[in-house]
């Protein structure tokens, strides 16, 4: 598409693309993992749930750091640990 409209191929947008592909590959991963010993309504369900929490987990830490709870920032942190950074892979809003 980026040839069709003669848009020049910078690195930004390569790093873009290699980024989108890692973020579906750990998805896919995911899909698969939980498909094993879930029904296909479930995974479909997790996976989105999984999806929409990593991308909003930097939204929801900053309100966590904005009550001053110790507690909930180290709850925060330590679900940190089961959702993939897939924000920090976002890099199509800079292209």
């Amino acid at each position: 598409m980026l040839f069709i409209k003669d848009i020049e191929i910078t690195n930004l947008i390569i790093w873009s693309i290699i980024n989108t592909f890692l973020k579906l590959e750990l998805l896919l991963a995911i899909v698969f993992f939980l498909s094993t010993f879930m029904s296909n309504i479930m995974v479909i369900a997790t996976s989105l749930m999984v999806y929409i929490a990593s991308h909003s987990y930097s939204l929801v830490l900053d309100m966590l750091i904005k009550t001053k709870n110790e507690l909930f920032i180290n709850i925060g942190k330590l679900i940190q640990i089961l959702f993939p950074p897939f924000e920090a892979l976002n890099t199509k809003d800079l292209v």
